[in-house]
């Protein structure tokens, strides 16, 4: 129940009790007081009026016992306890004129549960008022934002951030920053903030900390409150992120009116490598209203069924996706995976998915994987696993200047369909970044495939089109600008057989001010794959590498930590097949790794006529920034008896340089 009720006071006092009333306490401060005694006198005639709205809620990511739930519109405070099981029922009655304020929603745990503090972004009151009806009551059903819980706390912080540090205070404010949000962070977010609220024994604040809301109003912190959490105990971090989306108290309700024809959905991450990788970020449904459909990402196009069950679509694919692969963040302790995070390798297989509604811009998908191989645990049986991405619509793709296409070349993707080379589905035809030269006649070619193909902009300016004489097409939207010569973007190409690609990752435009050669200057070295460091690892582990000498031999390198937390430099000594060869072509730089095919044996030497090229990466450049540069990689690999490559593929390289020490 309320403290005070504006109400109460307004029948029974003059226009300066009104006022004063307001500031002592009663009429929507919260924070209660006994009421003046009205002097005697003839009453104010005209009292201002008043909008009520009454809000019904739960405080939950499993129920907040008798937490207090505070509505504030503007200046005003409104205050109600919940009850044992979390449910709530707050009135706010504020001046009509005070209608176009924004109404935020807060919640304190009590005695135990005391450092809780939940929060919700609601509306503004006027909006809230028309979605609530005639009833003035405004409901879960009505505005799931009446719910309390992890999830909103957390889709609230990461918004505050990203509207930098200010509050919010308009409705088309939230939606457009809903948009842009990295949809796995708030889904890691909030399972990380359920863990300390329900098993504090196990996950208590960080030490030094009392308040939950001021640890997660710091960057950094609530960086390492995410990751602790998920490095303690993945296992369990995932179960509870199958757990919160299976919760109907936390996720948004769908009806199957509400199913869209089509979505688009993908991650918007703020690490540079995970934009550049681009691997398993986006995926494309179609849904038919009879219940049939398609599902598409980078590895797979297939027919489905759906059905809405409960609060979730249920997809069902006409057959299973055999071998998808993936990473997965973790440790592995063993010589072979060091003593800290690393990045390991997995593939699986999946029959389908079910999809929920994390939020209203934030779609959760949760697979039963059948796993068949992992770098690290079991090899075998069934997982379930949860992910989030952003469902994209105009609001969060970016209009494109026509004027900065015309005359440049940017990396986009294109299909091989001339290759050998097999992507994760045996026989599909692969999808890989080319070089685009886009002319101002609206005609184009790509330079390592050589496709050609017209281009123009939709009247929107939101989507590049490009017609290949091949009969593919591609469209191409526009995220972000992730650094100086680099574009997020995703990708939806077509062929005529109907089959389709979805994608997303980074677009690098050649921009000729800023083109390079490789030389034996800017070669000899070290070569940090998607830059210096390594995420989650101390700052000594430098991570990834190639290291070029200058003899022409060089070696893949690798920083890791050892059982004593020392960092420790894999190289060609802890394996001959990380040995390679390079030298310089056409301002190329080419790597090599040489096997001799009969006996197996690694980096023998040409022209010894046993001796062959196992594998060549051809780098490409493109452009540089500093001590960095971009390129496009040619990668063959998979000789025959002759010596001819097998397969080849490409994909985009960022590196940072760093000379070798004299």
């Amino acid at each position: 129940m309320h403290s005070v009720r504006l109400a109460g006071c307004a029948s029974k006092v003059t226009f300066l009790v009104i006022w004063l009333t307001f500031l002592s306490g009663c009429g929507g401060g919260g924070g209660g007081g006994s009421t003046p005694t009205p002097p005697s006198g003839n009453p104010n005639p005209n009292p201002p009026a008043l909008s009520r709205l009454t809000l019904t809620g739960t405080v939950t990511d499993a129920p907040i016992s008798n937490a207090i739930v505070t509505a504030t519109v503007g200046g005003e405070t409104f205050t109600a306890n919940a009850d044992a099981n979390g449910n709530y029922s707050l009135e706010i009655a504020i001046a009509q004129s005070a209608t176009s304020g924004f109404v935020t929603l807060s919640a304190k745990g009590v005695g135990a549960q005391s450092y809780v503090e939940f929060s919700s972004l609601l509306g503004t009151f006027s909006a809230l008022l028309t979605q609530a009806g005639s009833d003035a009551t405004l409901s879960n059903t009505e505005n799931f934002g009446t719910q309390i819980t992890n999830v909103s706390t957390a889709l609230a912080v990461l918004l505050k951030e990203a509207n930098g540090g200010q509050a919010l205070t308009t409705d088309a404010l939230v939606a457009s920053l809903s948009a842009s949000l990295d949809s796995q962070e708030l889904l890691n977010l909030a399972t990380a903030i359920k863990l300390l609220v329900d098993q504090p024994s196990d996950y208590p604040l960080p030490a030094g900390q009392t308040s939950l809301r001021a640890l997660l109003a710091d960057s950094d912190l609530r960086q390492q409150l995410v990751a602790a959490a998920y490095q303690q105990d993945p296992p369990n971090f995932s179960a509870t992120q199958n757990e919160m989306v299976s919760d109907s108290t936390l996720i948004e309700p769908v009806t199957p009116a509400a199913v869209p024809a089509n979505l688009i959905a993908t991650t918007l991450p703020s690490d540079v490598a995970e934009a550049y990788m681009g691997l398993d970020r986006t995926v494309a449904y179609d849904f038919n209203a009879n219940g049939t459909g398609t599902a598409t990402n980078r590895f797979f196009h297939r027919n489905m069924t759906w059905t809405v069950s409960g609060d979730a679509i249920e997809i069902v694919y006409a057959t299973p996706v055999l071998s998808m692969v993936g990473y997965e963040r973790g440790t592995c302790p063993s010589p072979e995976f060091g003593y800290g995070p690393h990045d390991l390798y997995m593939e699986y297989n999946v029959s389908g998915a079910t999809l929920r509604w994390l939020s209203e811009r934030i779609l959760t998908i949760t697979e039963s994987r059948q796993i068949v191989y992992r770098d690290c645990g079991p090899s075998s049986g069934t997982e379930i696993v949860t992910v989030a991405r952003t469902i994209m619509d105009p609001s969060n793709t970016r209009t494109i200047d026509a004027a900065q296409l015309r005359n440049t070349a940017r990396t986009l993707w294109v299909w091989d369909g001339s290759s050998d080379y097999q992507d994760v589905e045996s026989g599909s035809t692969p999808v890989m970044p080319d070089t685009a030269d886009l002319r101002a006649d609206g005609t184009g070619s790509t330079r390592i495939f050589a496709k050609l193909f017209t281009w123009a902009l939709d009247a929107s300016g939101k989507v590049l089109t490009l017609n290949f004489t091949d009969g593919s097409v591609g469209k191409f939207y526009s995220l972000r600008q992730v650094d100086a010569v680099s574009t997020d973007m995703v990708y939806d190409l077509a062929l005529s057989s109907g089959r389709r690609s979805v994608g997303a990752a980074v677009s690098i435009h050649a921009d000729l001010q800023r083109s390079f050669a490789y030389t034996a200057n800017n070669a000899v070295g070290r070569h940090y794959w998607m830059g210096l460091g390594e995420y989650g690892a101390p700052a000594e582990v430098k991570g990834f590498r190639y290291r070029f000498d200058t003899d022409g031999t060089g070696s893949r390198e690798d920083e890791i930590l050892d059982i004593n937390g020392n960092a420790v430099v894999r190289d060609v000594n802890y394996s001959r097949r990380w040995g390679l060869f390079w030298h310089i072509d056409d301002g190329m730089l080419v790597s090599e790794r040489t096997r001799m095919p009969v006996t197996g044996t690694y980096n023998c030497l040409r022209p010894d006529p046993q001796c062959f090229v196992d594998e060549e990466r051809r780098r490409i450049p493109l452009v540089s920034v500093g001590n960095r540069t971009y390129s496009l990689e040619l990668w063959r690999y998979r000789i025959d008896s002759q010596g001819d490559f097998l397969r080849r593929q490409t994909y985009l390289g960022i590196y940072d340089y760093e000379a070798l020490a004299p």
